[in-house]
């Protein structure tokens, strides 16, 4: 399928047909779900007031507007999308990072928002520029970059008008930008000792002096600080705190002081959702609520609470000119769009239509929020759907296993998910120990030698499907992406008899090789969470491949070539040892993908074949 065929107006000429299985109810195919679109990453231009907005409505991640006749404006064209964009504070000009293929070095590229007119900015194939924040000028961005070494993420500013960049500070390993005060003088710079432990650094760009706010003993984070206007103060998300939950706080610089707030509730913040109004009037955060997400708003002078939506999942938040909050949306049965929220009127309005691709979301299933028991007794949370009309019985089932590791499986929307269930699967999303969002003991329990633990997570998930009726084993499935692959690969390894199916995308499957060939600014920080190197043994101990004898269930492995987190040697290892063990393996490879797939018809076709796998498997 050609790129031109994937646009705007294909939705309107394709067709409803009818599914194998699926009774007497009529749902789209796999391409018409993965054409459901999506807008994100709002926000309002300072000088015109328009929106500005991430979507796939051309296939490919783009920039797009709103112009004055309320129509979507795209302003970016590259062939395998944009990652992320940063506006000056002016509303002048735009900084666009994308990377072709998939293999994640973005380079950085100057946009006109008027005119689309847009020039690079870098011209380094091997390097990877991100992180950018505008200076109170207008012209001068500070933006991390390997280009030193190709591992280290040191700190450069740039002159945008004439190209010409500096040195700002070199830090090994990974660093970000967050923010430079009004005046241009203090810089916030965030660097990662690990996955789960991270630190903030103050530097005085006239002095060239920096210093840690606060470096802590053991594995603690700091996230999404933000300067108050007058630079004396840093409001940030952090678990340096006695519950140790990720909450907001406030850093007074002068007094070395941290003060939490919102600690009444059980829940965390998650990096990202906390914005502070150009003005520091106005705090906003989004609590991490079993998943869901919870928005609140705080005056910043007395942290008093102010009116907010009460229902929904909200990420993404941003305080426009105006003092409204824009924020996305999206739910299981509700694809992303940008809303807003004006608090004073109490008015809540939505910004941007994603399409349906012809498809009426009303069909779509919500989940149950469960907890089921696990090996030593804990309570693991989990989401579970039932296909519409389910009466009782033993269906297919799909076992999703998120990535990170210490990521989390929160209730937006899944594609995949609603044509699966469409079609007479079940679908259970489980948060295992390791998972964000739940307290920092529970994110840590996973970590090195306990590795397996979380495996036995997804075991006992697959049991309480069985005991309740769900399902049986050979009827259950495992996927997931990234270190998602890596549970599906190790749940067949070490559990062969549950499963009838499973699908491992971008997964590791040896930690050896995994840590020898993953890209270099990467290797320290995932040494940090599964073990060194040097520890080869219990590396091979939890390589799938070092068991791949004992996988009895069908295997899909899909992968990009341009994977430089897990690279696609992973996938060839596995696939070779279930072959040589009279196994059965498939394998859908990507020439022209990373770590995923960012290409429409890509995406159609890994769920077209997932589909036709799981079918043919557990049918």
């Amino acid at each position: 399928m050609s790129k031109t065929a994937i646009s705007l107006f294909a939705v309107v000429v394709l067709t409803v047909v009818m599914v194998a299985n699926a009774g007497d109810r009529y749902v789209p195919d796999v391409q018409t779900f993965m054409l459901i679109g999506d807008c994100s990453a709002g926000y309002v231009s300072p000088a015109t007031g328009e929106l500005f907005f991430k979507t796939s409505l051309s296939g490919e991640p783009q920039l797009f507007r709103i112009n004055e006749q309320g129509w979507p404006y795209r302003l970016t064209f590259f062939p395998d999308g944009i990652g992320n964009y940063a506006m000056s504070d002016d509303g002048s000009k735009i900084v666009v990072l994308a990377a072709p293929v998939g293999n994640e070095r973005r380079q950085m590229y100057l946009l006109n928002p008027q005119s689309g007119r847009i020039k690079a900015l870098t011209n380094l194939p091997d390097v990877r520029f991100g992180s950018v924040v505008w200076a109170p000028d207008n012209r001068t961005i500070y933006y991390h970059s390997t280009q030193e070494n190709l591992k280290d993420f040191y700190i450069y500013s740039m002159d945008v008008e004439t190209g010409e960049s500096d040195l700002v500070k070199k830090l090994e390993g990974i660093n970000d930008v967050l923010d430079v005060t009004k005046n241009g003088r203090y810089l916030l710079l965030q660097t990662w000792p690990k996955n789960v432990d991270n630190d903030l650094i103050i530097m005085d760009l006239t002095t060239g002096d920096s210093r840690y706010i606060l470096k802590p003993d053991g594995d603690y984070n700091f996230f999404t600080g933000r300067f108050t206007p007058d630079g004396k103060s840093i409001w940030m998300i952090s678990n340096f705190n006695e519950k140790e939950l990720v909450k907001p706080a406030k850093y007074d610089i002068e007094k070395g002081k941290l003060e939490f707030y919102d600690m009444e509730s059980p829940w965390e913040v998650a990096d990202g959702d906390m914005a502070l109004s150009e003005d520091g009037r106005y705090l906003a955060w989004i609590a991490n609520e079993d998943g869901y997400g919870v928005l609140h708003l705080a005056e910043t002078s007395t942290m008093k609470e102010l009116p907010a939506p009460l229902s929904g999942i909200a990420d993404q938040p941003e305080f426009t000119q105006d003092n409204r909050l824009l924020f996305t949306f999206s739910s299981p049965t509700r694809t992303y769009d940008v809303w807003t929220w004006d608090w004073d009127k109490k008015e809540l309005s939505q910004k941007t239509f994603s399409s349906y691709a012809g498809i009426n979301p009303d069909i779509f299933v919500e989940p149950e929020l469960i907890r089921y028991k696990t090996f030593d007794g804990r309570e693991i949370p989990a989401f579970l759907f039932l296909p519409p009309g389910y009466e009782g019985g033993k269906i297919p089932f799909i076992i999703d296993a998120h990535g990170g590791p210490e990521g989390q499986y929160r209730p937006k929307f899944y594609r995949n998910f609603q044509y699966f269930l469409l079609n007479g699967y079940g679908v259970l999303a489980p948060n295992v120990r390791g998972s964000e969002g739940y307290g920092r003991e529970y994110m840590t329990l996973d970590n090195h030698r306990k590795r397996l633990d979380s495996i036995k997570d997804y075991k006992a998930g697959a049991d309480y499907l069985i005991e309740k009726g769900y399902s049986e084993k050979g009827k259950l499935a495992i996927k997931g992406g990234s270190y998602g692959g890596y549970v599906t690969l190790a749940a067949i390894s070490e559990y062969p008899d549950y499963w009838g199916a499973a699908a491992a995308s971008v997964g590791i499957s040896n930690f050896k090789t995994f840590l020898l060939y993953t890209a270099d600014y990467r290797r320290y920080i995932r040494e940090a969470e599964y073990g060194p190197l040097s520890d080869s043994v219990w590396l091979e101990s939890i390589s799938p491949t070092s068991k791949a004898n004992r996988i009895k269930a069908p295997l899909l492995l899909i992968h990009g070539e341009n994977d430089p987190r897990v690279p696609i040697g992973e996938a060839r290892q596995i696939f070779y040892a279930v072959i040589d063990n009279g196994g059965i393996a498939d394998t859908l490879f990507f020439t022209d993908e990373g770590h995923g797939t960012a290409n429409i018809e890509n995406t159609i076709a890994k769920y077209e074949k997932m589909a036709e796998f799981f079918s043919k498997h557990l049918k």
